[in-house]
């Protein structure tokens, strides 16, 4: 997926980004965001608190008391891309998804 969303900023801009986000979060359910190398979101959607702090490799705590028994539902990856760029997607996967939930940024 991580490599899909670049792709898609690459070659079409944050309009192509923000129509594959939005597919994924309609199919999937999964909120996820790209940010450039200096950290900009290019996804075209506002950033939520907990997304900032991921992108600065800081996992938000979890509130709930059944996420503290679970997986944490954040990921963060980071990406050097055939161009030379670097980009940081940042993630908040769905609660009881029963798929590998590392799979999902591959």
């Amino acid at each position: 997926m991580f490599a899909k969303v670049v792709n898609a900023y690459e070659k079409g801009g944050e309009a192509d980004v923000r129509r594959y986000l939005d597919e994924v979060r309609e199919s999937q359910h999964v909120r996820a965001y790209l940010l450039d190398e200096q950290g900009q979101n290019i996804s075209g959607r506002d950033l939520p608190r907990w997304a900032e702090a991921l992108a600065k490799g800081v996992e938000p705590p979890a509130r709930e008391f059944w996420q503290r028994l679970t997986p944490s539902p954040f990921r963060r990856q980071v990406l050097v891309a055939g161009s030379g760029h670097r980009y940081v997607l940042v993630a908040f996967l769905p609660p009881n998804d029963p798929s590998d939930r590392g799979a999902f940024l591959g």
